[in-house]
């Protein structure tokens, strides 16, 4: 039945919406920044993924490793430049959403620039399938569902056992009590960037491996996507934007089984408008579950 492939498909991209939509809410949680450019770090880390393994003719696997190094240096970059002299002039969030969204502006004409607006081919050499009834799946589908939950589960302990995620939670908790433990609110910054950046990254190749091309605007897609997600899951909650992220990806396919695919975005926008009519702090808002 196609309901079955549909549902095969929608888990997979569930699972991709999902670690894109932590990687925006570990750093929305503790800084408090609408990070528009985090639409060009995921943008950016398909590039370099696209650079190693395509021009440079590198294996997938490190090729992805060093675009999570770049694309984190990236991001650590972004919050040295532009957020935080912003911030110790006592700019609003106002100022900052703007400085953000210029960020993007600019790195998406460097972009261009660089690689043309054309569609750029990124394969990762796994494209074999088997099917299991009527379901097709591929082998980079099954890489792209484990890849996710190891890192999943990896966050878990990260932030549960960690002295450093500990202290990303607290600082999501209360900026000044997580400074008068001693602990530096500017030195944790720079690692929540680094590893929301980072996770945008796999998510960027992960996506462009599942889908195989490439192009400057598929970051602000995926921030929509992303919006979205956090908003159904609930804002500063990342097990909530995970499943946000993840009910995102199902509905996203499901809902061309009765309908028409261009459709498909406005099922989801409108999902997005009943929660915030109906459940405005979101599905899953808990602030147990908080950073």
């Amino acid at each position: 039945m196609a309901i079955l492939q549909l549902i095969f498909n929608g888990i997979v991209t569930g699972t991709i919406f999902s670690l894109y939509a932590i990687s925006f809410s570990i750093i929305y949680g503790t800084t408090k920044i609408f990070h528009f450019a985090h639409g060009m770090v995921f943008t950016c880390g398909a590039y370099f993924t696209y650079v190693f393994h395509v021009l440079v003719g590198m294996n997938i696997v490190p090729s992805i490793l060093l675009s999570m190094v770049f694309t984190s240096t990236l991001g650590m970059a972004i919050n040295f430049i532009i957020y935080e002299p912003l911030q110790r002039r006592k700019a609003g969030p106002l100022v900052l959403l703007v400085a953000s969204l210029g960020t993007y502006i600019s790195l998406q004409a460097i972009i261009s620039l660089i690689f043309t607006s054309n569609v750029r081919v990124l394969s990762g050499g796994v494209g074999s399938a088997v099917r299991v009834m009527s379901v097709s799946i591929t082998e980079i589908q099954l890489i792209i569902i484990g890849t996710i939950i190891g890192i999943n589960s990896f966050l878990v302990l990260f932030f549960l056992k960690t002295e450093a995620g500990l202290s990303i939670r607290a600082l999501g908790e209360d900026s000044e009590l997580a400074e008068v433990f001693g602990m530096s609110p500017r030195k944790i910054k720079y690692i929540i960037f680094a590893i929301g950046s980072g996770l945008a990254s796999v998510a960027a190749t992960l996506n462009a491996l599942d889908i195989g091309t490439i192009d400057p605007n598929i970051g602000l897609e995926a921030l929509l996507v992303c919006f979205v997600a956090i908003v159904v899951g609930g804002m500063e909650n990342i097990p909530g934007a995970a499943a946000g992220g993840f009910i995102v990806g199902m509905i996203s396919h499901l809902s061309i089984w009765q309908v028409e695919a261009r459709w498909q975005q406005v099922i989801v926008y409108s999902v997005l408008i009943a929660v915030l009519l109906f459940k405005p702090e979101g599905l899953f808002k808990s602030g147990k579950e908080r950073i």
